[in-house]
């Protein structure tokens, strides 16, 4: 029992010292740094190589209330993908796609414990996303879709301002007009579909709070 008592003392101590007072704080800026790996997450047994791709993801809070947040979240990428087109007589044509999307999403947070910026929470947030293709053919297709889903997760601020922000999520995403560009597989805000439902297992930001 002693130890249990000792233990909470230490964890409470270090809180602390360590984390922010949050009453200081009301906004937060955060990125994604795992997506500059993200040509890790993109491949495809019909490839002629390697593809190319670059995303980012920036993400702001402000704080409403103790118990709600707002959240902006601007995202783009730049992918060139070459891969095998397959006629009627069973000859291929190399095609490459030049490919830039945009997403927006914004997101209500609630914080149930009451913990302002930082702590546990959760998200309800619709999504807009902009695809354009253009390939060595001169070709060019736009596509628009639109879609929501929920994030959970938990939020570190130090009293530095460094923050920490871990989570997942899990939505549904529908094209409008044109179905959706299937080679790549992914968001530019790391988000990973399968048909019109798109996950993110784990979510990493980091970022600063003032």
């Amino acid at each position: 029992m002693k130890k249990a008592i000792l233990f909470l003392f230490v964890i409470a101590a270090l809180n602390t010292a360590v984390f922010s007072n949050e009453k200081n704080k009301n906004v937060s800026i955060l990125f994604n740094p795992l997506l500059l790996f993200s040509d890790l997450l993109i491949s495809d047994y019909d490839t002629v190589s390697p593809p190319s791709i670059y995303m980012f993801d920036m993400e702001t809070h402000v704080k409403l209330s103790n118990y709600s947040n707002l959240s902006f979240s601007a995202s783009f990428l730049f992918a060139e993908y070459s891969y095998r087109l397959y006629d009627t007589n069973y000859f291929y044509h190399s095609v490459k796609d030049d490919v830039f999307q945009f997403c927006l999403k914004p997101m209500y947070i609630h914080r149930p414990f009451g913990t302002g910026l930082n702590g546990f929470f959760i998200g309800f947030y619709p999504h807009f996303t902009y695809t354009m293709v253009s390939d060595n053919f001169d070709n060019v297709t736009n596509y628009y879709e639109i879609g929501g889903g929920f994030s959970v997760g938990n939020k570190w601020i130090f009293k530095s301002g460094f923050t920490i922000q871990t989570g997942f999520c899990i939505g549904k995403t529908f094209p409008l007009g044109k179905k959706q560009y299937d080679k790549l597989g992914i968001y530019s805000d790391g988000r990973i579909r399968i048909e019109t439902t798109d996950i993110q297992l784990f979510e990493f930001k980091i970022g600063y709070s003032f």
